[in-house]
């Protein structure tokens, strides 16, 4: 009697332990399997973003490449309409005897749609003539203008302004226009005589403008502009930093 009960109870023993190791080998595979799964999905989703990220680096730089050939484009524009009107015009010219005037009319006819305004001005600050207005505002004096010391300065390069309101003539329109001020200094023919000038043209700044709106209508973040020294150029928030109401370092 007493070896039948120790046979059975080394039964129960022996089927416990079975299916103890088949739990534990059940466990094993279960746990590995989840295990494996976490691994496959974490390096999925790290290869995912991997590619997203690259992909939206790479959309990136094709709008910032985009925008600066849009950029480059319409600024080289603009040196090509000054270094027309230069050597075409005012070198060709004795302005004792002959008026720029209708030269510079028609070139800003031309061009109306991404300039505000040209100008010719004597190294003495004198105003020789000036498209489409011709008045220059009172107490307004033009040797003390950024533009017009930066040409006097560096007579050898063409210098550019940042962004500020045109305010040198009188406008019958009473309109306050942004502009980019693309100034250099020229030469100018008098009875014979060389004397020293500033050609200045008004860049239409709201053309710039369109520019950056356009990419930054996306989502996800913003294109801004700055000139080599920090001075900002264009900005989505510009007249907010201009205001003070936001930090100039973005």
């Amino acid at each position: 009697m007493k070896k039948k009960i120790d046979h059975l109870i080394e039964s129960a023993k022996n089927k416990y332990m079975k299916r103890s190791i088949q739990l534990i080998i059940s466990i094993s595979f279960t746990i590995i399997a989840v295990t494996s799964m976490m691994i496959m999905g974490i390096a999925m989703y790290s290869q995912f973003y991997v590619k997203a990220r690259q992909s939206a680096v790479q959309s990136d730089q094709q709008i910032l490449e985009q925008v600066g050939w849009n950029l480059n484009t319409y600024i080289r524009n603009m040196m090509k309409i000054s270094d027309s009107f230069y050597y075409s015009v005012i070198k060709k010219n004795d302005l004792h005897e002959e008026s720029i005037l209708q030269e510079m009319d028609l070139l800003y006819e031309a061009n109306k749609d991404n300039l505000i305004s040209i100008a010719c001005v004597t190294e003495d600050g004198a105003l020789i003539c000036a498209s489409p207005v011709a008045g220059r505002k009172t107490g307004v004096d033009l040797k003390k203008q950024d533009w017009f010391m930066n040409a006097q300065e560096k007579i050898e390069n063409t210098h550019f302004s940042t962004p500020h309101v045109q305010n040198l003539f009188e406008n019958s329109n009473y309109r306050y226009d942004w502009v980019v001020s693309l100034s250099r200094s020229v030469e100018l023919t008098k009875q014979g005589n060389i004397l020293r000038g500033v050609l200045l043209i008004d860049m239409n700044y709201s053309v710039i403008e369109q520019m950056f709106a356009k990419v930054n209508e996306q989502k996800g973040g913003y294109v801004y502009l700055t000139d080599r020294n920090g001075e900002i150029i264009y900005h989505p928030r510009q007249k907010a930093i201009y205001a003070g109401l936001l930090r100039r370092i973005i």
